[in-house]
């Protein structure tokens, strides 16, 4: 027995929406305004009402419709059979539920099932089979509510039976915890009505040993002198469990929790009103659920795994949890721990809302069973799901340049990009948006090499990558594909659109490719048949792109040492090293090298500095090139026996964020000295020109990174 669902239909920004199917423990993630905090109003408003508390009503999102409604699900299944059992039976108050929420319920039959036939028979007598109670209120654009039933006893026992508490870690009173005394009272069923006030006087008589009733006299005169409002079922029950206790101050080891700071408040707060709720429900036969709003603030990261941790613990601890708990949350910490310890037990709920839009659920697959994925998931991890865009990279070039300062204040959407280095497929196939089922704008970046090898030798054989290539990959986009190359050439060739003719025609153009023969030239660092090479290129990017790959042409740092930042690159390797008489002078030598034969310098460079060539030929197979290109051999044979000056064996050295500063810092200054550019935007517009003339792969990537955050 718990809540099942819930619809809200035109409601602040919610147009249709329905969320279905809840765990033991709920989270739902997404930006600030997209409709987490408006949830947990509409389900405050809706059990206000059922308490009969008179309240402003929630807008509606749009006057085109004259009414919103807020239907919420429950399921019935355990009070259905606590009613049917012997016990049940006998109790007034159950019966009277069965009467009110569920008979109705039990009569009913799937519309092919006859009446009085065979199935409609064992359908009434199957005490097991599930039944469920479904409650709307209506909210008219008078102001006025409308409950989708007349019968009050139904409100009541909703109310009764799934209690609602809701924690807005926001405006808790961390030194006030009376609070907790109302939820403590509400989650336990106690039939005191039995109890009367005299038999309750003379009961504390006797217990005393007073045989002149000295308490019941006691209480008349105090009768006599004030007026008091007669306790609510609830108080009532509060104060009969405040007599039962050693006292009603709550302490946090041992001390009052004014002298505790906000945070550590915060945090057994939450924690004692979690760990009773499960407690308590797993002993009653009432359900409640609980929605938390950002349950991390105030807390050290480590609170947040250690609340959730408790959480997990008082779980574990109980033979059936009946309570719900929803979280709404911005913390890594928080979404790490859930997925991690509740395993299948958990949802991850994604809220998302478009400007101008209203607010979108998707049910993140955050439920990886045995999946050896889990011992990797940590908070770099869950962090992407909170994410405006996340771009995933291959290395730590990559982390250095899109972290680059200097870039960023030029670039300012790198600042909302999640930038996650992938390890292997099997994290990259689990993170992906596609996979998790968000909205979340993404992008794969790879170097060449990802999608295809290229045998340098005697076979010169280019090939597509098998056992861990991008066509093994699943992706799981849009289109679902499978991961083998022919699988997809025949799911497209049954396409009738334009789009699937032109994909299916990429694949056939890449499928000639596979197993190809390709001549090099006779340094083997490029391809001899240089427009065959570019058209294989631009076909597999444009291909890939359709599946947010973005394939380099070479590696990364091809894309920072290319032709056309070659000037650059020399004029920072000069300043990089300036007590290096040996780089000067290789310096000077690059200087004098022009048309061509800088091609093949540059090619060099790049591998020297972990980069590959054209051909894939990487730094360990620099020495098997043979250059026969004369006015070029003594500077390649410098700079094979030499290359260690320029770069040390490991990429993390920092030479990527030095050159990148001296980059951007020559090219402001050749803008600035441009008289005619006056505005901060034409200036912007200046930079993004000369960024994109010496870098411009680079330049294409950042283009693909823009979204709407």
């Amino acid at each position: 027995m718990t809540i099942k669902s819930i619809s809200i239909t035109n409601l602040l920004s919610f147009d249709q929406f329905r969320i279905n199917d809840f765990e033991n423990v709920n989270v739902i993630v997404g930006k600030n305004n997209v409709g987490k905090s408006n949830l947990a109003k509409l389900l405050r408003f809706f059990y206000n009402k059922l308490d009969g508390k008179k309240e402003l009503p929630p807008e509606l999102n749009s006057n085109y419709s004259p009414k919103g409604e807020i239907s919420i699900e429950f399921d019935t299944s355990r009070i259905k059979q606590i009613t049917q059992a012997t016990s049940g039976r006998n109790s007034p108050y159950f019966t009277d539920v069965y009467n009110t929420l569920i008979k109705e319920d039990v009569t009913k039959n799937p519309p092919d099932v006859k009446p009085f036939s065979i199935a409609f028979l064992l359908n009434r007598l199957d005490t097991n089979c599930s039944s469920s109670y479904t409650l709307t209120l209506t909210i008219h654009s008078n102001g006025s509510t409308e409950w989708g039933t007349k019968d009050y006893k139904a409100l009541q026992f909703i109310n009764n039976l799934f209690p609602f508490f809701e924690v807005d870690t926001r405006h808790i009173n961390l030194h006030d915890w009376d609070k907790i005394w109302g939820l403590i009272g509400k989650s336990k069923s106690l039939d005191i009505n039995k109890v009367s006030d005299k038999d309750y006087a003379s009961f504390i008589d006797q217990q005393m040993g007073s045989t002149k009733g000295n308490f019941n006299q006691y209480l008349q005169q105090i009768t006599s002198v004030i007026n008091v409002k007669e306790f609510s079922h609830q108080q009532k029950i509060i104060s009969f469990i405040k007599a039962g206790l050693k006292g009603d101050q709550f302490v946090i080891n041992g001390e009052d929790t004014s002298l505790q700071s906000d945070g550590t408040n915060s945090f057994s707060y939450i924690n004692t009103l979690l760990k009773l709720l499960v407690l308590i429900s797993n002993s009653e036969y009432i359900a409640p659920f609980i929605f938390i709003d950002e349950p991390e603030l105030g807390l050290h990261p480590k609170k947040c795994e250690a609340l959730i941790h408790d959480i997990f613990a008082s779980m574990q601890n109980t033979e059936k949890v009946n309570t719900k708990i929803i979280l709404a949350t911005h913390s890594p910490n928080i979404v790490k721990e859930v997925v991690k310890k509740f395993s299948a037990n958990q949802r991850i709920i994604h809220f998302s809302k478009a400007r101008n839009s209203t607010t979108k659920m998707q049910v993140m697959n955050s439920q990886y069973g045995g999946n050896n994925f889990l011992s990797t998931f940590g908070e770099n991890e869950a962090r992407l799901f909170f994410s405006d865009f996340i771009l995933f990279v291959e290395g730590e070039t990559e982390l250095e340049f899109f972290g680059n300062l200097k870039l960023q204040e030029h670039f300012p959407l790198l600042k909302t990009v999640d930038i996650y280095k992938s390890s292997s497929n099997t994290i990259s196939e689990k993170l992906n948006p596609s996979y998790a089922n968000t909205s979340i704008p993404y992008l794969f970046l790879f170097d060449a090499d990802k999608a295809y090898d290229f045998s340098v030798g005697t076979k010169n054989i280019l090939s597509f990558k098998k056992n861990g290539g991008l066509f093994d990959l699943r992706i799981e986009n849009k289109y679902n594909r499978d991961s083998n190359i022919d699988t997809r050439i025949k799911k497209f060739k049954q396409g009738y659109s334009l789009e699937h003719k032109r994909i299916y025609s990429e694949l056939i153009k890449l499928r000639c490719f596979d197993n190809k023969k390709m001549n090099t030239s006779r340094n083997r660092l490029f391809f001899n048949n240089q427009s065959e090479f570019i058209d294989f290129q631009k076909t597999l990017q444009s291909y890939l792109l359709q599946e947010n790959v973005m394939l380099l042409s070479s590696t990364f740092e091809g894309s920072l040492i290319c032709r056309e930042s070659k000037s650059l690159f020399i004029d920072w390797l000069e300043q990089w090293k300036p007590e290096d008489t040996k780089l000067k002078d290789f310096t000077n030598r690059a200087r004098r090298i022009k048309d061509r034969n800088s091609y093949l310098l540059i090619e060099y460079l790049r591998i020297i500095f972990n980069g590959k060539s054209e051909t894939l030929i990487q730094r360990k197979g620099l020495t098997k090139t043979r250059p026969k290109i004369e006015r070029v051999e003594k500077l390649l044979n410098f700079i094979n026996k030499n290359y260690k000056i320029l770069l040390d064996s490991e990429k993390t050295n920092g030479w990527v964020t030095s050159f990148l500063d001296f980059a951007i810092n020559e090219i402001e200054n050749k803008i600035n000295k441009i008289p005619l550019l006056k505005s901060e935007n034409d200036k912007k517009n200046a930079f993004n020109q000369q960024f994109k003339m010496n870098f411009p792969e680079l330049y294409g990537i950042l283009l693909l990174l823009r979204h709407d955050s």
